[in-house]
């Protein structure tokens, strides 16, 4: 059966850099919407499909978790593996103490880390072109993106955030940095500290890991 061809949009950034390294660019894809589960239902399978998964992914989505939680990797066929990945507050005790060397608190599931099948990406690539719109450029940071290095510049209380630091961390330009940081304040994700010239910015609380 032959399948049409689908386009990915991409545009080019500026590769994170210190001084010891050359520029550097990489592309990452522009524009993309969050396709939901009731989206691929209706426009991918038939009615009488549609209606049997909707009665089956309840129970099959439970029994992944139910795997998680007791530390297993789930691995769904032609799709990939799912695994739990923890976090602690993890201290070492004196060389004297008895029993476990480290004082753990907090531990948690830190989030679900996905590895996709080698077999996924490569039909994946079968079936797509690419195309570069100077248009897209320097508008749109997706947040998959930016959130995760952001909690981890501020997971240092002390780091506040500067446009040209902004630009460094997310390997970005001067106008993308710009809109994000103004999309992010009113959003109320983070505030302004400072004026014209010298401005900074910290998260509200709840946001970026704080």
């Amino acid at each position: 059966m032959s399948v049409t061809k689908r386009t990915i949009n991409y545009d080019i950034h500026l590769s994170p850099q210190n001084e010891s390294q050359s520029v550097s660019y990489h592309p990452r894809v522009a524009t993309h919407n969050v396709i939901t589960t009731k989206t691929l239902m209706d426009e991918h399978l038939r009615p009488s499909q549609a209606t049997e998964l909707r009665m089956l992914l309840p129970a099959f989505l439970e029994a992944v978790k139910e795997e998680m939680r007791a530390g297993n990797t789930v691995h769904i066929d032609g799709l990939g593996s799912f695994s739990p990945t923890l976090a602690a507050d993890v201290t070492r005790k004196p060389p004297t103490s008895r029993g476990m060397p480290y004082e753990v608190k907090n531990l948690r599931v830190a989030g679900i880390a996905f590895r996709a099948e080698k077999r996924l990406k490569e039909d994946v690539m079968e079936k797509v072109e690419f195309r570069y719109d100077p248009q897209i450029s320097g508008r749109y940071i997706p947040e998959d993106y930016y959130a995760p290095i952001l909690t981890d510049f501020f997971a240092n209380p002390y780091n506040l955030l500067s446009r040209s630091e902004l630009r460094h961390i997310l390997g970005v330009e001067d106008y993308a940095a710009k809109q994000l940081l103004k999309y992010l304040v009113s959003q109320g994700k983070l505030i302004l500290a400072g004026g014209s010239g010298s401005a900074r910015y910290y998260p509200a609380p709840g946001c970026f890991g704080r």
